[in-house]
């Protein structure tokens, strides 16, 4: 159990502690506020005190360190928690430590939380290479995410023999499914994903990339078998919202690949509005209206979808379809406004670009900008600004 699970389970029983007392009912809801003010202040000394962790660095020792390095990966601090188990990781008094490695792998976790993969994987590959076979296990597993988000597919396979034909914890499976699936292995990809237990953490996101894999081997009624289970989850976590509406996308545009429009177009009405998704299903109901030559319908889609796109590929790609849709239905003038819409939009940006390659100065400065855009003045130095 985290660091902060414990604090509010122990909030909890002064809360139940409060209420059961013979003191009154009054001083229950005070002696609550003072526990939790005094959490709470505890956490902001915290804070407070690695507002700049340099400063202090000499002040504690190592495993007072690792504590608040572990604090603030909990709290999403992740940089700060890089910048404290460096320190702590290179001391050579600490490198014979027993939660050396642990102290590794938190580190190379913290990094590729702050996007820095490149500088996770050196790290990670010494956890591999230490004493701890299970941490070894993790790591590997780390470098897997690692290969399927930045690598390439030789790289992957690379990757996929490091963890061998074994798998330990459902984590493992789900990775190595994910790995063979973008290896375009589908019936592997399925050998594993189906063995991840219903009862793990990762069985709902398991069983999305299942459904994938059916589709990739164009077995559609078991993909939407899978789809439809999950677009039946309850809750209103992010996690199950983002399941839910990516399997009511999924399952519309199964139904339109089977040329199921009506029903596919039913299906696409069960993303919310305020769904991140929302436009993208706005966008293929379009396309369902075109694949049933229902131009007018279609177009009407396409308006509604115009008047609050907000992803820039998405509204370039919805005013080339209502320029099309124009054409077919013979406004040819509102075609020409459609497309004109996109050349006076993006044909400044395209000519910045053009002018910025040619300089090689603008150039230079563009990746110096690329590498400080994470300190607080890199918004300023934007190349193109």
């Amino acid at each position: 159990m985290s660091r902060f699970g414990k604090i509010a389970i122990a909030i909890g029983l002064v809360a139940l502690s409060a209420q059961a007392g013979s003191t009154g009912r009054a001083e229950g809801p005070r002696r609550f506020v003072t526990q939790l003010d005094n959490v709470e202040g505890a956490v902001d000394r915290l804070m407070r005190a690695y507002a700049n962790p340099l400063a202090i660095f000499r002040k504690y020792p190592n495993q007072k360190r690792l504590l608040d390095a572990r604090v603030f990966y909990e709290l999403g601090q992740f940089e700060n928690a890089a910048i404290v188990l460096y320190d702590v990781v290179e001391r050579p008094d600490f490198q014979g430590d027993l939660e050396y490695e642990a102290a590794l792998l938190l580190l190379g976790e913290s990094l590729l939380k702050i996007d820095n993969p490149r500088a996770a994987r050196e790290i990670l590959t010494k956890v591999v290479a230490g004493r701890d076979s299970q941490l070894a296990e993790e790591a590997r597993l780390d470098l897997l995410e690692i290969a399927l988000t930045h690598d390439s597919d030789d790289a992957l396979r690379k990757a996929l023999a490091e963890i061998g034909g074994s798998a330990n914890s459902d984590r493992t499976r789900y990775g190595i499914g994910k790995a063979y699936l973008r290896l375009g292995e589908a019936q592997k990809a399925i050998a594993w994903l189906q063995n991840i237990a219903p009862h793990s953490d990762l069985y709902a996101r398991s069983r999305f990339y299942l459904g994938a894999a059916y589709v990739a081997l164009s077995q559609y009624d078991l993909a939407l078998e899978v789809y439809r289970g999950l677009a039946s989850l309850k809750g209103d976590e992010p996690l199950v919202a983002e399941l839910r509406d990516q399997a009511w996308l999924a399952i519309g545009r199964i139904l339109v690949q089977q040329g199921h429009f009506d029903t596919a177009l039913t299906t696409y009405q069960n993303i919310g509005r305020y769904s991140r998704h929302y436009e993208i299903a706005l966008y293929e109901m379009a396309w369902a209206y075109v694949n049933q030559e229902k131009f007018d319908k279609a177009l009407q889609t396409v308006e509604v979808l115009l008047l609050t796109v907000s992803d820039e590929a998405v509204d370039i790609e919805a005013h080339v379809l209502r320029g099309q849709l124009n054409v077919v239905i013979g406004d040819y003038e509102e075609a020409l406004a459609s497309y004109q819409t996109i050349v006076d939009r993006y044909a400044p940006i395209r000519n910045e670009l053009s002018k910025f390659v040619k300089n090689p100065g603008d150039v230079q400065r563009y990746f110096t900008w690329l590498l400080e855009r994470r300190t607080g003045s890199a918004g300023l130095q934007s190349p193109l600004s």
